[in-house]
């Protein structure tokens, strides 16, 4: 059981990792910056990243890692060729989008704003870096919708990583106008672009908007 904890733990711990250096980086080719350039500058907003961060980080590693403990006891150990692969990988985005969709819908009313989703809302102007500026309980809750398709097809570990690492990378990205701006227009006005990545729901329910 521990062994195979530490084995969740270091997956868990390396997709994180991956999907960072990949989103930091693609701000460097792009030369935008990936932290607020206040943070250099002043002591109150370095100090506010690290609180939140500090506090928000170590408890989400512990319940991701739990959840994907949990959650890989559903792969398939079935071989899949190349155009199955694409397949899943499609579907298991569907899915993420369906069911973010509906939960970001939900924490934007009042009593789920003010206990969950505020924090993550506290900083309208916004840097990849405020993807992980975000309350404890919201954050696992949106690491939950990620794993959500696990249980509802039967993927195996590379879909797992692959569609992780996409979903991590663009949600630094998505905190910026480097590929898009749905989402930096979601934090402007707030009941608009509830998607993460692909907009499909917005458009099915009228929720999407192209500029401010």
């Amino acid at each position: 059981m521990f062994l195979q904890l530490l084995q969740s733990g270091v997956i868990v711990l390396g997709l994180f990792a991956a999907s960072l250096s990949t989103a930091y980086y693609i701000c460097e080719i792009k030369k935008l910056p990936f932290i607020n350039p206040q943070y250099y500058k002043d002591l109150t907003i370095r100090n506010k990243y690290h609180s939140q961060i500090t506090r928000t980080m170590p408890p989400v590693f512990i319940g991701t890692t739990l959840l994907f403990n949990h959650a890989s006891q559903y792969f398939t150990n079935n071989k899949m060729n190349t155009f199955q692969t694409g397949v899943y990988i499609v579907l298991y985005c569907v899915i993420i989008e369906f069911v973010y969709y509906l939960y970001h819908r939900i924490i934007h009313h009042n009593f789920f704003y003010k206990s969950i989703h505020s924090k993550h809302h506290e900083n309208t102007v916004i840097y990849p870096i405020d993807s992980i500026y975000v309350g404890p309980l919201d954050i696992f809750l949106y690491i939950t919708c990620l794993h959500i398709p696990i249980y509802l097809l039967r993927v195996d570990l590379f879909i797992y990583c692959i569609c992780l690492y996409i979903y991590v990378v663009l949600g630094f990205i998505s905190h910026s106008s480097i590929l898009y701006n749905h989402h930096v227009i979601h934090h402007k006005l707030f009941r608009y672009n509830y998607c993460l990545v692909i907009p499909m729901f917005d458009l099915l329910f009228d929720t999407y908007r192209e500029q401010m």
